[in-house]
């Protein structure tokens, strides 16, 4: 069962599965087909997490990868993820990643979250001042990415203005394929 992009499987349709006026379709043709289609189409993910329990955290002025207290779910053969921080989608593929958390840190304090795909910081970033320790504020942010290459790793790293102490919980970390178009 591959995961084919939606003009390989009508090129593979369009291969395999000619008219048949000459008997030439099998059905091993047929159960490829559908089984390449199933691939393409099913859902793999891995979501990582911080629950209602405030979990501190000592950020400084680098990013650094947030630590995450468990694996909500990861399917395989896909990716693998773990609580270190770190999400690895096994193939090549387009991914959704979806990051929220409440946060709190001292007044006038800039906290940045920001993805980093192997290793790299990418254009999603978010920042926001902090209102004060106990007074949580919420972040978030989405992104489409897509990588040629298998083995591709994710990251949400975390710096502040000034080294200074924040606390996170309701904190998601979610990766999904995205069914592609093109090649």
């Amino acid at each position: 069962m591959a995961n084919l992009t939606f003009t390989q499987l009508v090129a593979q349709a369009n291969t395999t599965l000619e008219d048949n006026t000459s008997g030439s379709i099998t059905p091993a043709d047929v159960r490829t087909m559908i089984l390449n289609m199933l691939g393409t189409m099913q859902p793999y993910y891995a979501a990582m997490n911080i629950g209602t329990t405030p979990v501190a955290f000592s950020a400084t002025t680098t990013y650094v990868t947030l630590p995450y207290e468990s694996i909500y779910t990861v399917t395989t053969p896909a990716w693998s993820a773990s609580i270190t921080g770190t999400a690895t989608r096994l193939d090549a593929a387009t991914t959704r990643v979806t990051f929220t958390t409440d946060v709190t840190l001292a007044a006038n304090r800039v906290v940045d979250y920001a993805l980093f795909k192997d290793g790299v910081i990418t254009t999603w970033v978010q920042s926001q001042q902090g209102t004060g320790t106990g007074v949580p504020i919420s972040i978030s942010f989405s992104a489409i990415t897509t990588s040629a290459t298998p083995n591709t790793v994710y990251t949400v790293r975390v710096k502040t203005d000034t080294a200074t102490a924040l606390t996170h919980y309701n904190t998601t970390f979610v990766l999904e394929n995205v069914p592609l178009i093109g090649s």
